[in-house]
């Protein structure tokens, strides 16, 4: 009778029961955070992609030969982005022109602006961390393309 008034048996089943949604958040949480890390280094690459696209803008936005200002900066930055996602061709770059040239009449202000949407990979994280599956990231840099002069 003492045997069967301490049998532990089924404690088992109920202990797993119980503890089962702790172990979903914790799972849960940490592809949230395996989700928020690719972000935080795809933001990273957007950031870095758009100075180097604004270098490689002053640099050839005069010249006369040559690839175009836009066909540079998009060979320049792309392997870049290839590193950050397996998307292909998720940006896009442009140079505008942004105002008169100040002091130097050879100058161009320029604006150079990323705009980059990054499909969202992680399971479960990509519900409730991206908007359509995607996340959506964009970059704005100012310069000034020199020896513009006669265009």
């Amino acid at each position: 009778m003492r045997r069967l008034l301490r049998d532990e048996s089924g404690n088992a089943i109920t202990e797993l029961l119980a503890f089962s949604p702790t172990w979903l958040i914790v799972f849960g949480v940490f592809l949230m955070n395996v989700q928020l890390g690719r972000n935080c280094v795809q933001r990273d690459v957007v950031d870095h992609a758009t100075a180097i696209a604004a270098d490689i803008a002053s640099k050839t936005y005069c010249q006369k030969q040559g690839p175009t200002p836009q066909a540079a900066m998009t060979a320049a930055v792309t392997p870049l982005l290839q590193m950050a996602s397996v998307a292909n061709n998720p940006c896009t770059v442009n140079a505008t022109p942004s105002g008169g040239g100040g002091g130097d009449p050879g100058s161009i202000p320029l604006t150079v602006e990323m705009t980059c949407s990054f499909p969202c990979t992680v399971p479960f994280a990509s519900h409730f961390m991206c908007q359509n599956g995607s996340v959506n990231l964009s970059a704005q840099q100012t310069t000034v393309a020199m020896g513009c002069d006669g265009t």
